[in-house]
């Protein structure tokens, strides 16, 4: 059985006036660089990067089919192209972003531990995303299905669909975990933070 991890790099960056997958971190690494390491070392091999410009050759690559309509429908095209398309047997996704290069593959394991074990919708509190989804068809119809609505917009919210779904909410051990860089000023500190972390501060 197979967790497949789906990178959601579909926004338009604007808030923070670049391409954010590609931004190059102290270390040498880009954001989609951190990621995919963060993915691989929490042992996840099947590994899909849905929309933006960017590339990268440890990833599948998913044209997102509905473009600045929010990550809840870039997540269910995404979701449906890979069970149409690619032959796996699937246990459990795990989805998160590619401007969230703290959540590292200890905060990957913990959060795929209580996902795995109850097989429920499940994420950080504080945070919607990452989320872990079970590959359990009364989780994945109604999210699907979102993609037969006619949808303009911002399109559905994750709440929208998670309403009426058993989930769970975890404690998050280290809130550092869930740093999200949106704002030129959050990737200033992002990068402050590696830095201080290379010297041993």
């Amino acid at each position: 059985m197979t967790v497949v991890a789906l990178v959601l790099n579909g926004g338009r960056s604007s808030r923070m006036g670049a391409d954010k997958s590609s931004l190059v971190q102290v270390n040498g690494n880009s954001l989609l660089d951190q990621v995919y390491t963060n993915l691989i070392e929490a042992g996840i091999s099947s590994i899909f990067l849905l929309g933006g410009e960017s590339q990268h050759h440890g990833m599948t690559y998913l044209v997102d089919q509905y473009p600045q309509q929010g990550p809840v429908m870039g997540l269910a095209s995404g979701v449906n192209d890979i069970i149409h398309t690619h032959k796996l047997n699937i246990e459990g996704w795990i989805c998160l972003p590619v401007d969230m290069p703290a959540f590292t593959h200890e905060a990957i394991r913990h959060l795929l531990f209580s996902g795995l074990t109850t097989q429920v919708p499940t994420y950080f509190e504080g945070s919607i995303l990452p989320l872990y989804i079970p590959n359990e068809p009364n989780v994945l119809a109604p999210l699907v299905a979102m993609l037969t609505r006619e949808a303009s917009g911002k399109g559905p919210s994750f709440r929208t669909w998670l309403h009426g779904l058993t989930h769970r909410v975890i404690p998050c051990p280290e809130p550092y975990w869930l740093l999200n860089l949106n704002h030129p000023n959050e990737w200033q500190r992002w990068q402050q933070l590696q830095m201080e972390t290379a010297k041993g501060v």
